[in-house]
């Protein structure tokens, strides 16, 4: 539950991103841009991909593969304007 203004409140969601790998607990990306559609917030989403306006990119070496770690990724932050 979050207290404060939508004006003076910014959130900043960093969800296992779509099509990677799964953790302990799953997420639903659908109900999360539900969530995310639907809220007074300024929201910032970090992902490879999303349905929103992209702010940033940063493209680097990853360094998660066992096998490869010469490939190249690009990590964005996407903007989600209040409803």
């Amino acid at each position: 539950k979050i207290l404060t203004p939508p004006s003076e409140t910014v959130i900043y969601l960093d969800p296992p991103y779509l099509g990677t790998a799964q953790y302990q607990n799953k997420i639903c990306h659908n109900a999360l841009y539900e969530y995310i559609n639907s809220s007074p917030y300024k929201i910032y989403l970090s992902s490879y991909d999303a349905p929103y306006e992209s702010v940033m990119e940063i493209a680097h070496r990853s360094t998660l593969s066992p096998t490869n770690n010469s490939k190249k990724t690009i990590e964005k932050l996407y903007c989600c304007e209040a409803a």
